[in-house]
C-alpha cells in the first residue's frame, strides 16, 4: 500500500470517527490529526468551528469559508451524493448553514442570503430545513415578495418556513383575498402552536430538554426568526393575531381570563361573538361524541376561517 494510499484510508477513518466521537478534547484531537494530514480539510476545519465558544465562533467565520470553498473545490473532481447519505454533502451543506445564519447574525443580509440560497440548491431533498428558514427570512427582509413567491414556485420542499413565507408575501401583494387566506390557513394546519409562539401567547420552553422534540425545536426556531417579520407592520400583525386568537379561543388555547374576556367583548362589538360562541358549542358536542383531537383541531380551523369570511 502507499502512503497516499493509507492516508486516504486514515482520512476515512478519522472522519467517519469525528461524526461518531461526542467528546470535545477527542473531536480537536482527531480534527487536528485531519489536518495535519489534509491542511484544508472540510470536515477538520467544520469540526475546529464547531468547537469554538459563542464568542470566538463569529471571529472565525475564515474557517466556515474556507471549509466550503474546499469542498466545492473537491466537487469539480468527486461529485458529492445526497445530503442524508454523503458525509461530504452533509459537511458541505453544514458549512453553509452555520456561515449563513452567522452572516445574518453579524448583519451581513446579502452575503447570508446568498449563503442560504447556495445551500438550498444544493440540499434539493430538505435535509437542513434550517436552511430554507434562513433564506425565507432574508428574503422577506429585502421586502421583494415577488421573489419570495419566485422562489417558493420552484422550492419542491415544503416547510413550516416557506409556508409562512407565503402567507406574508401573498398578503403582501393581494391583500386579504382568498388565496392569501388559504395560504394562511395551511400555516396553522401544519402546525397550530406556531401562531402562539409568534404572538408571545405560549412561552418559549427554559427547559433544554424540550428542545429533544425535533418538532418543537422546528415550531421555536421558525417562531425566533419570524416573529419580527410577522409584527412588522400592524396590518401584517393584524392579518396574524386575528385567527389566532380566534382558533385559541376555540381550543382552549387561551387560558388568560382576563385576555378572553376582553376578546369576548372586542368580538361582541364586532358582531363576530355569537357566531364564535356557537363554533365553541359544535366543537364541545364533537368532543362529548368522542372527536379525537386531530379531528377537533381540524373542525376548529375550519370555523375559525368561515368566520373571518375566507371563502377556503
Amino acid at each position: 500500500m502507499t502512503e497516499m494510499n493509507a492516508n486516504d484510508k486514515r482520512l476515512q477513518e478519522i472522519v467517519e470517527a469525528l461524526y461518531d466521537e461526542n467528546s470535545d478534547d477527542e473531536q480537536k484531537r482527531l480534527a487536528e490529526e485531519l489536518l495535519a494530514i489534509d491542511p484544508r480539510n472540510p470536515h477538520g476545519l467544520l469540526a475546529l468551528w464547531e468547537l469554538l465558544d459563542e464568542q470566538e465562533a463569529p471571529k472565525r467565520l475564515d474557517l466556515l469559508q474556507e471549509g466550503v470553498s474546499e469542498s466545492e473545490n473537491r466537487f469539480e473532481e468527486n461529485e458529492p451524493g445526497s445530503v442524508d447519505e454523503d458525509l461530504d454533502a452533509r459537511c458541505y451543506a453544514t458549512l453553509l448553514m452555520n456561515l449563513g445564519y452567522m452572516l445574518y447574525l453579524d448583519g451581513r443580509g446579502e452575503e447570508a442570503l446568498e449563503t442560504a440560497q447556495k445551500l438550498v440548491d444544493f440540499d434539493d431533498e430538505g435535509y437542513f430545513d434550517l436552511g430554507r428558514t434562513l433564506l425565507y427570512r432574508c428574503l422577506l427582509d429585502t421586502e421583494d415578495f415577488e421573489a419570495v413567491l419566485g422562489q417558493l414556485e420552484s422550492d419542491p420542499i415544503m416547510t413550516l418556513a416557506g409556508q409562512h413565507a407565503r402567507a406574508i408575501a401573498l398578503f403582501e401583494t393581494e391583500g386579504k383575498e382568498p388565496e392569501a387566506g388559504e395560504a394562511l390557513r395551511d400555516l396553522f394546519a401544519m402546525d397550530p402552536d406556531l401562531p402562539f409562539y409568534l404572538l408571545g401567547i405560549f412561552e418559549t420552553p427554559e427547559d433544554d430538554e424540550a428542545y429533544d422534540d425535533p418538532e418543537l425545536e422546528e415550531t421555536l426556531h421558525v417562531a425566533g426568526y419570524f416573529a419580527e417579520i410577522w409584527s412588522a407592520s400592524p396590518e401584517r400583525l393584524t392579518f396574524l393575531s386575528t385567527p389566532t386568537f380566534i382558533f385559541g379561543y376555540l381550543t382552549e388555547r387561551l387560558d388568560d381570563p382576563e385576555e378572553v374576556e376582553l376578546l369576548e367583548k372586542a368580538w361582541r362589538d364586532a358582531g363576530f361573538l355569537e357566531r364564535i360562541t356557537e363554533a365553541k358549542k359544535r366543537l364541545e358536542d364533537m368532543a362529548q361524541k368522542g372527536a379525537d383531537a386531530d379531528d377537533l383541531t381540524q373542525a376548529a380551523l375550519e370555523q375559525t376561517f368561515e368566520i373571518l369570511g375566507f371563502p377556503l
